[in-house]
């Protein structure tokens, strides 16, 4: 007959403090995954939950020029009450010396505002996003007029082609 021999090794047992730490360890994980998953969708929510709208004011074979803006966007009902959250303006071709500044104009019943308390500049760039946004004029009703001013453009040679992307939530 063979020769049995069991070694009993008491510290490779494992306690129960040690199968709690582990499945605290496994929770704390599963904790971690369902908190990384909750956090990517409010940031895609953040993204759904916006509107974005894109205008181009002058083709891009046409020289931009100083004015205020002729064509508005009239917001819908169902962004009553969003706020503009974002504003990218650029341009075809860039101007030479200086900038070319714009402004976003909210008209409501009759009473411009501008929304912008400092303008998007487009200097030696084919875009900009460089706009602060003013926080007691980016509220928008139904109706209401959205208008983008160009208050000025470039001083030695103006840029061609302008679009102004305005993002609202």
């Amino acid at each position: 007959m063979a020769d049995l021999s069991i070694s009993f090794n008491p510290s490779s047992v494992a306690t129960n403090s040690d199968a709690a730490s582990a499945a605290g360890s496994a929770a704390a994980t599963a904790s971690d995954l369902a908190s990384n998953a909750q956090s990517k969708i409010t940031a895609r929510s953040a993204v759904w939950d916006s509107e974005t709208f894109g205008m181009t004011l002058f083709e891009s074979g046409i020289s931009v020029q100083t004015g205020d803006g002729a064509v508005a966007f009239t917001i819908p009902a169902y962004m009553n009450g969003m706020e503009l959250i974002d504003v990218v303006a650029s341009v075809h071709t860039k101007g030479i010396t200086g900038t070319t500044d714009i402004q976003i104009r909210r008209r409501r019943a009759g009473s411009d505002v501008d929304m912008l308390s400092t303008k998007i500049t487009i200097g030696d760039e084919f875009f900009a996003s460089d706009e602060v946004i003013n926080t007691s004029n980016d509220d928008v009703n139904t109706g209401d007029q959205i208008y983008v001013d160009i208050d000025a453009i470039h001083s030695g040679t103006a840029p061609k082609g302008l679009s102004v992307v305005l993002t609202f939530k």
